[in-house]
């Protein structure tokens, strides 16, 4: 995208962290989480397969998410990680394709316990796009004798309309509003294993994510399969 004159003359400096954030903002997509804290220190590493829907007239692709995390464990009730990863928007022809773009992941995970009873959990977890929030939600899960399995709700929050310089514009677009309500559960013996599986209800106004011109909008909403694994060592 090429940047007129006149709109660069108009264009106010934005700090360096800001940009950064920004930029870190293209895995603001929710990672996998279970419903438990296991103390000490871990390394995890997934992949998350997000699938898409057309969109403001033109075809979507799978996006794709690898990652790993450090994380620590305080206890049994908090826990605190560092995903770093890289989001493939278009999945394999990010490279190629137009308009497709691979952005970093970089942020802070966190996850504390808000109760438990017996079998019965109930999480809170969050996540940043580096210093900014990109999402939040509660985990509950249900403990078997061989796997834990859980059910989340998590709300995503949106960078607002793309403008002329759209990263992941998945999740900018004008008036929206994202969630995701996923199902899953972890392994309790190694090798230890866990998933998600879901869907992103993505609730927006269609034709306004290249500014506000006076062109009309239409309300549109999609509901975008995933599928999420996670590994812990």
């Amino acid at each position: 995208m090429t940047w007129s004159q006149p709109l660069l003359a108009n264009r106010r400096p934005t700090p360096a962290w800001l940009l950064l954030a920004a930029v870190a903002a293209g895995g603001c997509f929710p990672l996998p989480q279970t419903a438990e804290v296991e103390p000490g220190f871990h390394v995890d590493g997934g992949l998350v397969v997000l699938a898409d829907q057309r969109r403001n007239d033109r075809e979507q692709g799978t996006d794709m998410i690898p990652w790993v995390a450090p994380t620590y464990g305080f206890g049994d009730g908090l826990e605190i990680g560092l995903p770093i990863g890289a989001y493939f928007e278009e999945g394999l022809d990010s490279r190629t394709g137009v308009g497709s773009r691979i952005e970093p992941l970089i942020g802070l995970s966190v996850k504390g316990r808000v109760f438990e009873s017996g079998r019965h959990r109930l999480f809170f977890a969050g996540q940043t796009a580096l210093v900014l929030p990109a999402s939040a939600g509660l985990i509950y899960g249900y403990e078997l004798d061989r796997w834990l399995p859980h059910v989340a709700v998590k709300r995503v929050f949106s960078w607002g309309p793309a403008g002329d310089d759209p990263l992941v514009t998945r999740y900018q677009e004008d008036g929206q509003s994202l969630w995701v309500f996923a199902a899953g559960g972890r392994v309790l013996e190694d090798p230890n294993l866990a998933f998600e599986v879901g869907v992103l209800r993505n609730a927006y106004d269609e034709g306004a994510v290249y500014g506000d011109f006076g062109q009309p909008t239409t309300r549109r909403t999609l509901y975008d399969l995933f599928v999420a694994t996670r590994v812990r060592f």
